[in-house]
């Protein structure tokens, strides 16, 4: 993904959006790779990219959600829940 600087919230979920896109992408990736190596590779890049997204939207989107949204606290913590089992379940995958 090309650099991109972020400097308003609009920005910030403009790259969040562009990330999930890539990410979706990227699980293909690892579905359709031709051999074992390039799966893990695929896995690997894949599972780098999830975390370091997951930790800016825990950073920056939940606490904004929080505070400004109606209910944004059971909107944070069901995503916070999400995400957990995602880690998980990818924990789980890494090991097979």
């Amino acid at each position: 993904m090309a650099e991109m600087l972020v400097e308003t919230p609009q920005e910030v979920v403009k790259f969040l959006k562009a990330q999930h896109d890539l990410i979706n992408d990227m699980f293909d990736d690892v579905l359709h790779a031709s051999d074992p190596t390039a799966r893990e590779t695929a896995f690997h890049d894949l599972r780098q990219l999830l975390a370091v997204h997951e930790t800016a939207e825990e950073m920056i989107i939940h606490p904004r959600v929080r505070r400004e949204v109606a209910g944004g606290d059971e909107i944070a913590d069901a995503r916070l829940r999400e995400e957990h089992d995602a880690k998980k379940l990818l924990s789980s995958l890494e090991k097979t």
